[in-house]
């Protein structure tokens, strides 16, 4: 078979699925589309959207706040983490290695309690030791 013949033969085919309501996961570069990555979905779930930026609200807090001096490039580092930018952009844009940028944040995301999933974990109501009227009274 011509190269030729391979084209009129896929076009053909490619019709046929179109036709049938076939709808391919890839794009023409052989990489999932944005709407078929369950990663990216995600992204877009009303749940996930408000915990993200829960999390970066407090990233940017933490920048702020934090009362320990910063290392320059911790805080660079921090700064356009803070700002959601990916971690190759970071390093590109400071022009460091990736693993330099991934150590920082994954080590400030410690300092700063926002491990990933701790949003998750964190009650959101506290109650206070007395502050429940049906609770027993001890020591009475």
């Amino acid at each position: 078979m011509t190269p030729k013949q391979f084209k009129a033969l896929q076009a053909k085919w490619y019709r046929k699925l179109e036709k049938s309501g076939f709808k391919d996961l890839e794009n023409d570069k052989g990489q999932l589309r944005d709407d078929t990555s369950v990663r990216r979905l995600k992204k877009r779930m009303p749940e996930d959207v408000d915990a993200r930026r829960e999390y970066y609200t407090r990233a940017e807090h933490y920048l702020l706040e934090k009362e320990a001096p910063w290392v320059p490039l911790d805080r660079a580092i921090w700064a356009a983490h803070a700002d959601g930018l990916s971690y190759a952009a970071i390093a590109k844009r400071l022009d460091v290695a990736l693993y330099v940028v991934r150590r920082a944040i994954e080590r400030l995301r410690r300092e700063a309690g926002l491990t990933p999933g701790a949003l998750a974990k964190e009650p959101t109501e506290r109650i206070e030791v007395g502050e429940d009227p049906d609770a027993e009274s001890f020591g009475d």
